[in-house]
């Protein structure tokens, strides 16, 4: 399953960014679309890349994300408030955009943004702490833009956890969200995997 987990040309640079953050990068959980690949074949396409964030780990770190972030040459999206950061790919007209989400109870009085650093944000997600301590572990390898070969490990949302985070991102919707498709199509891959499996 590994080769359809982001797509080129940004998985190259989804290695440069976890290689770039070092330790800092165990405490980065994929979620969203991308995590759903891990486990439904003809996921949804996406190329974007979302990511839970151990909020106190973070806070904690020695490591500054947001000049990292500079020196590979993301840039927050203005209406993010610095919770979405993207670049443009070199020799390409794609994109590698990121968006960051941390637990709700971490959220400032009256906003839906949660502090990380100076300089980076995330928005708040119902149910992210469940989601953070219900992941696994995954290898994807690949070449970084200089072309040197890189083998990274990236946390994933366990598929029960994602669903549970769909669930709670529609309840809480004005309406209808394409989440419901989602949540149906990880449900129908684990029992035909089970099933396959007995």
């Amino acid at each position: 399953m590994e080769g359809r987990v982001i797509p080129e040309p940004q998985r190259t640079y989804f290695l440069e960014l976890l290689d770039a953050l070092g330790p800092a990068a165990d405490d980065f959980v994929v979620a969203g679309a991308q995590a759903m690949k891990f486990v439904v074949e003809k996921a949804r396409a996406t190329k974007d890349v979302d990511f839970l964030l151990n909020v106190l780990a973070l806070r904690k770190e020695s490591v500054q994300l947001a000049p990292i972030f500079e020196k590979l040459g993301y840039m927050p999206l203005p209406e993010s408030r610095n919770f979405q950061f993207a670049k443009a790919i070199p020799g390409s007209a794609e994109k590698m955009r990121i968006e960051f989400m941390a637990p709700e109870e971490y959220k400032r009085e009256k906003d839906f943004r949660v502090d990380i650093q100076d300089g980076v944000h995330a928005r708040a997600c119902t149910g992210g702490s469940i989601a953070l301590a219900q992941c696994h572990l995954h290898t994807i390898s690949g070449k970084l833009p200089t072309g040197v070969p890189c083998i990274v490990q990236v946390r994933v949302t366990q598929p029960h956890a994602l669903v549970m985070l769909k669930l709670l991102a529609q309840r809480s919707a004005p309406r209808p969200r394409r989440g419901t498709n989602a949540c149906v199509a990880i449900v129908t891959a684990l029992a035909t995997n089970s099933l396959l499996s007995s």
